[in-house]
């Protein structure tokens, strides 16, 4: 439960978070057969769920994001809805976000969210990644949040992708393909970008999981712009 939740904040806010400990106090039950006068029974479970850097007294920053009342709402309704929304595509898409967020090494990270977009938007047919471009820029259309829309999202999604092939074959222009460049010709993370991307099309799926069906995107917010 708590890996929705984390996966949920992710995706409302886009912020290093994680958790390196969980408390479980049983309430009416025990699976234990003695218990100490009138305490609690009380289990505490360690994790390195978080990101490596925490561990560099990340902490100490003065600027450590935190959430207002007025984002519970909104949190609350994400959490409800990936609890509710009985899809494994979303399961397995939400590991690779939470996943991603976590690893020590970029090129890792690429690959968990470029795994994750696939296992939300490809219908496992080909030209992958053309399709995934295009399905991205149709999502896009539904995000009030997005800074990345139409041409550009199309783009981007190829420019990350580029990226992603360079990390898989190996290629000696990975650190050339680790940036992209914006419209205003700022050097943005490829990795990034990624993240973003799959943080929106997340929350977009989230408010209308009938998109979780690919092909349904190009039947109703592609095609239908056709005709």
């Amino acid at each position: 439960m708590w890996i929705i939740f984390f996966a949920a904040l992710r995706i409302y806010r886009n912020i290093n978070t994680g958790y390196a400990q969980i408390v479980l106090k049983a309430i009416g039950w025990n699976e234990r057969h003695k218990t100490f006068a009138d305490l609690p029974v009380v289990d505490a479970q360690s994790f390195r769920f978080y990101p490596a850097f925490f561990e560099k007294h990340y902490w100490l920053q003065e600027d450590i994001p935190t959430l207002n009342v007025s984002d519970i709402p909104q949190l609350k309704t994400y959490f409800s809805r990936l609890i509710e929304i009985k899809s494994n595509n979303l399961s397995l898409a939400i590991k690779r976000l939470n996943r991603c967020l976590i690893r020590e090494d970029e090129e890792d990270s690429i690959l968990d969210a470029c795994m994750a977009l696939e296992t939300l938007l490809s219908d496992g047919k080909t030209e992958i990644q053309h399709k995934l471009a295009l399905r991205m820029a149709a999502l896009a259309s539904l995000s009030p949040n997005s800074k990345i829309r139409g041409k550009l999202m199309f783009r981007a999604i190829k420019d990350v992708y580029e990226y992603r092939s360079a990390v898989i074959h190996g290629n000696n222009k990975v650190n050339k393909k680790r940036e992209i460049i914006s419209e205003g010709g700022e050097n943005i993370p490829a990795l990034a970008v990624a993240i973003d991307c799959l943080r929106m099309a997340l929350g977009v799926l989230i408010e209308h999981p009938e998109y979780l069906e690919p092909t349904k995107i190009d039947e109703e917010l592609i095609l239908q712009r056709l005709t």
